[in-house]
């Protein structure tokens, strides 16, 4: 790392406005000795003053040396801790909470900052910055929708949104120019994330929303009637099993399918009428509610998996007129194995670990549904 330009800098081109040290009194000889050549090239440096060397080698000589840099960057100890001083063309801050403040002072905002006007959203990011573009990486760390306003610290330029769970690409059409940065709102289902990647420049206004099409949507159909559901040898659950409707495995007043775990196979062939996929209308088949992963398979097509709602598939292309052929592959977790198996001897068991391990459960595991095939928003 060096100071150059201003910033810190990285080999690969990251680069920082300050160093912030955590709070604790040991620090490596070798890092102090490179932090005060840094604050006097020019570099701020917030934390408390150091007292001793993290390892014993060469003790104390080594503690002595930590605390004549100490002396020479947050100067002498026994003067009294001073808020704020210069050292070479740097300054060093002894309290690592200002942090916030210092970079007020110099007009930087929060990289990303969000605010949800109904339920509070919880969002995770990360920001890359290439030559040609601001990346950030925003995800939801709740399995509930949320919905926010963002802000991000980037120069006016265009916004799009690059989804990575379909690798779909859309034009952002709902953002402004605000001081310090762009605010646009962001929509993200439960465990959603998105690229939000700003490149080009963008207009004072954004270009106004195209308009949905008018005209009610024909409704869904809904998969009904009884499912087969395959399961695999030696897990304990029968071959297969006829399920009238679509419910968790764990009330079925059978241990082998109730403490189930491992992947199960839903079949199920489905009719659809001619006026549901007459036209260009783009079709969706919405899974409903599921624990926890699904691969599916639409007419000998594979679907891909999904592990997070909304669990639906974009089957534009795939559905025919007439009959249909539906295989959905459900995982869930290995507690439910455990949990019956604690209740078995030990010569009953299906699975082996080395020691008891405290597990709640069955959880609720397959496929609840209700599965639809219904008309999907086409992007814009």
């Amino acid at each position: 790392m060096e100071f150059k330009d201003g910033r810190l800098m990285l080999p690969h081109g990251v680069s920082y406005e300050a160093i912030v040290l955590p709070e604790r009194t040991d620090i490596p000889l070798p890092v102090l000795a490179k932090l005060e050549t840094l604050v006097r090239d020019g570099a701020t440096l917030l934390g408390p003053r150091p007292s001793r060397d993290t390892s014993l080698a060469d003790y104390p000589r080594c503690d002595e040396q930590v605390k004549s840099i100490a002396a020479r960057i947050w100067g002498p100890a026994n003067g009294g801790e001073t808020a704020e001083r210069s050292c070479g063309k740097g300054r060093v801050i002894a309290d690592r909470y200002r942090v916030r403040d210092m970079l007020q002072q110099r007009g930087i905002g929060p990289d990303f900052a969000y605010r949800s006007s109904g339920k509070p959203a919880d969002l995770d990011y990360i920001h890359r910055r290439t030559p040609d573009a601001d990346i950030y990486f925003v995800s939801n760390t709740q399995m509930e929708e949320a919905e926010a306003d963002c802000t991000f610290r980037v120069p006016p330029h265009l916004p799009q949104l690059w989804h990575p769970d379909t690798g779909a690409i859309e034009p952002c059409t709902d953002y402004a120019r605000v001081p310090g940065g762009m605010k646009l709102k962001l929509r993200l289902p439960p465990a959603g994330s998105v690229f939000v990647v700003f490149s080009g420049t963008a207009p004072a206004a954004a270009p106004a929303p195209v308009a949905e099409d008018e005209g009610k949507p024909p409704a869904p159909l809904e998969i009904t009637g009884p499912w087969e559901v395959r399961f695999p040898a030696n897990l304990g659950a029968p071959p297969s099993r006829v399920f009238d409707q679509l419910v968790s495995w764990t009330t079925i007043p059978d241990d082998g399918v109730k403490y189930f775990s491992g992947t199960a196979t839903y079949l199920k062939e489905f009719e659809v009428p001619a006026s549901l996929v007459a036209g260009d209308r783009r079709l969706e088949l919405s899974l409903g509610q599921l624990r926890n992963v699904a691969d599916a398979t639409l007419n000998g097509k594979p679907l891909g998996i999904l592990w997070k709602p909304p669990y639906t598939y974009d089957v534009t292309g795939l559905v025919r007129s007439g009959s249909n052929e539906l295989k959905i592959e459900i995982t869930n977790l290995w507690a439910n194995r455990l949990v019956g198996d604690a209740k078995l001897p030990r010569e009953q068991r299906v699975t082996r670990i080395t020691q008891k391990v405290p597990i709640d459960g069955p959880h609720d595991s397959g496929l609840f549904g209700p599965v639809q095939l219904r008309e999907g928003k086409r992007s814009n």
